[in-house]
């Protein structure tokens, strides 16, 4: 009876946060953010982790606007959520993601006041809403 594990997605156009979880903990953590010029970049980037980390199921945010209209960045999540499936052939569970990455700003920003992270690098945010995407979705 081996343990499920996750991994969560944060998708952009420049950059892609991952974070990862198992079933046991229920407690996902920040895993990293690839950085890509080129989709055969990202795809062996994406493919190393899964290598890795053996997920189970993958998680993706889908970035909703609050008018609910689709917006471009939505149609090219969901591209990237279908190349996932057809690529790794694992279940994937879609959380809508508005309010994450404010989320993931206050985070940071707290973070920041605390002093843990004088320097909190721009690619810090992408895992940290990837994270929370996954938390979101183990939560639920």
């Amino acid at each position: 009876s081996s343990i499920n594990t996750y991994i969560g997605f944060d998708f952009g156009t420049k950059k892609v946060g991952v974070a990862k979880a198992n079933q046991l903990t229920q407690q996902a953590s920040p895993l990293d953010t690839i950085h890509y010029q080129s989709e055969q970049q990202l795809w062996q980037s994406i493919s190393n982790i899964i290598d890795e980390w053996k997920p189970n199921e993958l998680i993706l945010g889908i970035p909703v606007h609050m008018d609910e209209k689709i917006q471009p960045i939505t149609k090219l999540a969901l591209a990237f959520s279908e190349s996932l499936k057809t690529q790794f052939n694992l279940p994937i569970h879609h959380i809508d993601e508005r309010l994450i990455s404010i989320e993931a700003k206050g985070i940071i920003k707290q973070q920041r006041q605390a002093g843990k992270k004088k320097k909190t690098k721009k690619g810090d945010i992408d895992k940290i809403a990837a994270c929370l995407i996954l938390q979101q979705w183990l939560n639920e």
